[in-house]
């Protein structure tokens, strides 16, 4: 028994000596919990207590706690029985991010980067944020890397001003239907929130992971399989319909629903209330999102997803 490092005047933070276990006899480690009312949002597994702590990827919370010479691929093959074997996780090839791109945690006393900060305090990421998700910014965007197992395979620019998007050259022969914004923020075993952008994951915070988009890929689904997820929420857009009357992302619970189902049987689904279009809103509002998913969320069945087409 511990006092809880974000702040209690006495010793209400317990960290379990003995490993708990999940259905399926899936090993989840060591586990933390919060005993004062309202004061959960860091329970769960020690790592992720680690992981929260220090402001880090779920693999450098591993590799402190484990050794920096941990071998990730067998801890997923072996430590949480992933569904994909060891073997089968792909070695990634490292990107480069675009030239002049600059990291957002260190200081720098230019414009650019007090408008980059300004910005990002707009859509409600911090600076601490900043540095857990490894941000840059150049003179008109801010540059969002995507790492896996510790490299970074893919990357997506935002001009602060407009909603302009780059991503890298087709020449580099890797789309962003390939990966998972988030993966190495995502523990292992444990809940995934899937979304569509890539701030909305960030306002969720660890254990969220962003799509690109409505509808998962193949792809995507194979990395979902190398996580191994206990349980699912397709925490989708609340957006306006298109000229055809279908809202997009309520309309893709269903085929994401269709993709999942043969590899995961606990599949939730959680969608904004109005006037709240997306989880950015929901955060920028004042509200934390991750609560709000995980009070509205619905299990994922025939019954309720042919209860979604009545949503308009």
């Amino acid at each position: 028994m511990i006092a809880n490092p974000w702040g209690d005047s006495g010793k209400h933070f317990n960290i379990s000596l003995v490993e708990k276990r999940l259905k399926r006899n899936r090993r989840k480690g060591f586990w933390v919990h919060d005993w004062r009312p309202g004061h959960q949002q860091h329970d769960g597994s020690f790592i992720r207590f680690v992981q929260s702590y220090r402001g880090c990827t779920f693999l450098d919370a591993l590799k402190e706690v484990c050794g920096k010479d941990v071998d990730i691929r067998s801890y997923l093959q072996n430590t949480k029985e992933s569904q994909e074997k060891a073997s089968e996780i792909p070695e990634e090839t490292e990107l480069s991010l675009p030239s002049g791109a600059k990291r957002l945690d260190i200081p720098a006393d230019t414009l650019a980067h007090a408008i980059a900060t300004g910005y990002l305090a707009t859509r409600e990421i911090s600076p601490a944020e900043s540095k857990q998700y490894y941000l840059h910014y150049d003179s008109v965007s801010i540059i969002f890397p995507y790492i896996e197992f510790g490299t970074v395979v893919y990357w997506q620019s935002r001009t602060m001003t407009g909603k302009r998007f780059e991503f890298p050259p087709d020449s580099v022969g890797v789309t962003k239907s390939q990966f998972l914004y988030g993966f190495d923020h995502a523990e292992p075993g444990d809940q995934l929130i899937i979304c569509e952008a890539i701030i909305d994951a960030i306002n969720i915070g660890p254990g969220a992971v962003a799509i690109g988009g409505a509808q998962l890929s193949e792809t995507q689904v194979r990395k979902i399989k190398i996580l191994n997820p206990s349980s699912i929420i397709l925490a989708a857009d609340n957006d306006q319909p298109d000229k055809h009357g279908i809202r997009p992302g309520i309309a893709a619970i269903g085929y994401n629903y269709r993709l999942l189902r043969p590899y995961f049987t606990e599949i939730f689904f959680s969608i904004p209330s109005d006037p709240h279009k997306d989880w950015n809103d929901v955060k920028v509002a004042g509200i934390e999102p991750r609560g709000v998913i995980e009070s509205t969320k619905k299990a994922a069945n025939l019954k309720s997803i042919i209860s979604l087409r009545n949503i308009r």
